[in-house]
């Protein structure tokens, strides 16, 4: 309960200020960026409601979940500086008041609709990433605070690959619970591919040379989570299910404290973008 605490107060500040000014591009990246988090935690919530586990939890972090997507929503509709931009936005609320129907459903058919559209949703989430961040490309941010004005361009960036940490660790839990829980069957190589992006952009921000220690710090702590976790989901470098050395709720956990401190680093990134 602590850890969902804790990421309840960072998000609801984080939108806070972003509500009282104008955003930064780097910020409507993480914003745009959390928005993929928060489709993919809804299902994730859903699943667990629907099986009756970690449900306290689980329907707390989702009412506020869906609150956060839609002021998600107005910021980036104010944010909006072009026609596409605006018009990825759209796209997205228009879907979003689709699938917040059928996430809220209880029934079977829903489940199941949530289950085969999460992916669609994320795409369509994803859309708007990359539009912000191809204007990103056009638009040098500018900061006084970084010698090597090329570093400039490595921070969106890396403000997107921090936020595609967040909505990994809800799919991943998202996934790993609809196979669990029997609601439809989830092949390894499905559980492997997210991995094996995880691992791929941990890597990537370990990497990079604009890191502060502070966000080097919080990189290493990720690290050490994810490393923990992904024991318990292989057996013989292979994903196994069968031996359940980790069950849904400890993965429900460990992915939100890993969510917990993958906001946080994005979080520093956007603020290395302003002078």
């Amino acid at each position: 309960m602590k850890n969902l605490f804790l990421i309840t107060i960072v998000l609801l500040s984080f939108h806070k200020s972003f509500s009282q000014a104008k955003i930064s591009i780097s910020d409507a990246i993480n914003i745009a960026g959390r928005q993929r988090m928060l489709g993919q935690r809804m299902a994730k919530d859903k699943v667990y409601l629907a099986a009756d586990v970690n449900s306290t939890e689980a329907k707390k972090e989702l009412e506020y979940t869906i609150s956060i997507f839609q002021n998600g929503l107005k910021i980036l509709k104010d944010f909006a500086p072009t026609d596409l931009i605006k018009s990825r936005v759209e796209e997205e609320e228009k879907t979003f008041n689709v699938y917040k129907t059928y996430i809220l459903d209880d029934s079977k058919k829903a489940m199941q609709i949530v289950v085969n559209t999460n992916t669609i949703f994320l795409k369509i989430c994803d859309n708007l990433v990359i539009e912000i961040l191809e204007y990103a490309k056009q638009q040098p941010l500018n900061n006084i605070n970084i010698p090597n004005k090329n570093l400039e361009l490595k921070i969106p960036e890396a403000t997107n690959i921090a936020g595609e940490l967040r909505y990994l660790t809800q799919r991943l839990t998202l996934y790993y619970a609809i196979n669990n829980y029997h609601i439809k069957n989830i092949s390894p190589s499905e559980i492997d591919k997210i991995i094996k992006t995880l691992d791929k952009n941990i890597n990537y921000l370990t990497a990079l040379d604009i890191n502060t220690l502070k966000i080097e710090e919080e990189i290493n702590d990720i690290r050490i989570d994810w490393m923990k976790l992904k024991k318990g989901i292989y057996k013989d470098e292979k994903i196994d299910f069968e031996a359940k050395k980790i069950n849904p709720i400890k993965l429900y956990k460990v992915c939100n404290r890993i969510l917990y401190k993958a906001n946080v680093t994005a979080k520093m990134y956007t603020e290395l973008a302003k002078s």
